[in-house]
């Protein structure tokens, strides 16, 4: 039987992602007997179903970090595992996402006392195609005249299932909602390279009603090879009294690739 291609859908597996390797530089980590070193990252998300505007996609990451003793040994700290599944609208100037979020965090040479952290969320995004990795080298790679032109933005909310010490719920945490804005701008673009700026904020409401914040401010430079983007940036936490990182004051600069 003859199915249109207008009504049928596409099993695409496109994959794209970033990894990133990362130096703290100054400032000290809140707690004294911890002093923050490099970070790794690796995000990788595999687009596995397409229908018109809407693609079902899965995330999978890990984050690891290391530190130094105050007689500077070194030492593996912690790793955080990611999955995400969901799906993406693609709307021209607008893109949306909603999706199922976990997130799981183990302690590596120093002891959990109460056992390891996780969570699960519902998680939706919507912002400028800009404002996401995979859109960002196709748009910053042209010039762009007119100051307000030069924005990229986004805005999410994530929705934290209660914990309940099951794999469903979560564990050791206390997070209710979360809310977050990402505004980028464009400096400059050429042939091989780009430069944006990104203003980085989170909102952490927990059950008992109260607050945590992080806020970074992040200057980008990348350039592009055969087919992907390379380039190093300068973070720069400017406040952070999110209880699971506690990056305040610390900067530190990377080398990020997009894929």
């Amino acid at each position: 039987m003859f199915v249109s291609e207008e009504i049928r859908g596409e099993i695409t597996l496109h994959s794209h992602g970033w990894v990133t390797l990362e130096s703290y530089q100054h400032g000290q980590h809140p707690q004294k007997d911890l002093n923050r070193s490099q970070r790794s990252e690796f995000t990788g998300i595999v687009d596995v179903f397409r229908y018109k505007a809407f693609t079902f996609t899965f995330l999978l990451g890990n984050t690891t970090d290391i530190s130094k003793n105050p007689d500077n040994s070194y030492f593996m700290d912690r790793i955080i595992y990611t999955y995400t599944y969901g799906g993406r609208l693609d709307l021209g100037g607008i893109v949306i996402r909603g999706d199922y979020h976990h997130d799981c965090i183990h302690l590596i040479n120093r002891p959990e006392i109460s056992g390891s952290t996780w969570w699960n969320a519902y998680l939706v995004r919507i912002g400028t195609p800009g404002a996401f990795y995979l859109y960002l080298p196709e748009g910053y790679g042209e010039d762009r005249n007119g100051f307000f032109k030069s924005f990229d933005g986004r805005v999410g909310m994530a929705a934290y299932r209660k914990p309940g010490n099951t794999i469903a719920d979560g564990k050791n945490h206390n997070y209710k909602y979360e809310f977050s804005n990402l505004v980028r701008y464009h400096i400059a673009g050429a042939h091989k390279f780009i430069s944006f700026i990104d203003l980085n904020q989170r909102l952490w409401i927990t059950w008992d009603q109260k607050q945590e914040y992080k806020g970074e401010v992040t200057f980008n430079l990348m350039m592009r090879g055969r087919s992907n983007y390379a380039g190093i940036y300068y973070e720069y936490h400017f406040y952070d009294s999110y209880s699971k990182d506690l990056e305040d004051g610390l900067g530190s600069i990377g080398f990020r690739i997009l894929f």
